[in-house]
This record gives C-alpha cells, structure tokens and sequence, in this order.
C-alpha cells in the first residue's frame, strides 16, 4: 500500500508584514496547487506566537516531491513568498503511517 505524504513547511512572516496581504496572496496560489497531480489537501495555520504551518497532503512521496518542483513555476509564488522571512522557513517531507 502506498502511504500518503505531507508536505510541512513553517515560517515567519517578514517583520511589519501585512497579514491580509500575505493570506491573499496565498489565495491566489489556491488553483495551481489543487491542480497538481496527487493533491489531497491543504491547510495553512498560524500559531498564537505567529508561527506559520502550511501543510499539504499529497497522494504519495513521488507527488508531493514533483509539486515541491513545480511550485516555483507558480505566477503566484513570488508574490506570496515575499511575505515570507525565508530565515525562519523549515521544510519537511513526511509518510503517513495513520489516517483517522
């Protein structure tokens, strides 16, 4: 049985950062990511500490690796990743062992 991946990625916005700006732009990538091949899922969270967690679920590895590559192409990305302290950012690959 092939295990499903999520793809973690943490971060920071860039200090005085607008908020409302930052989550249009993540809107903006909405399309293009669900129409990857193997998407799943994806949720973007943000921590009482301002700590972000945008987690997609994919149908497997191989997937969530091939989208990882085609984000970049994204219109959209450089936009939302300008919002972003790539300092900060921390990127994890992981196979779901449970699914409830």
């Amino acid at each position: 049985m092939t295990k499903q991946a999520l793809e973690v990625v943490e971060f920071k916005l860039k200090e005085g950062a607008n908020r409302e700006a930052f989550m249009a732009a993540a809107h903006k990538t909405e399309a293009f990511v669900r129409g990857l091949d193997g998407f799943v899922n994806r949720t973007l969270s943000c921590s009482a500490d301002n700590t972000w967690l945008d987690v997609v679920e994919w149908r497997d590895m191989a997937a969530a690796k091939e989208a990882g590559k085609k984000f970049m192409a994204c219109e959209h990305v450089v936009e939302f990743c300008s919002f972003i302290d790539m300092d900060s950012t921390r990127m994890q690959h992981l196979s779901t062992h449970m699914k409830m």
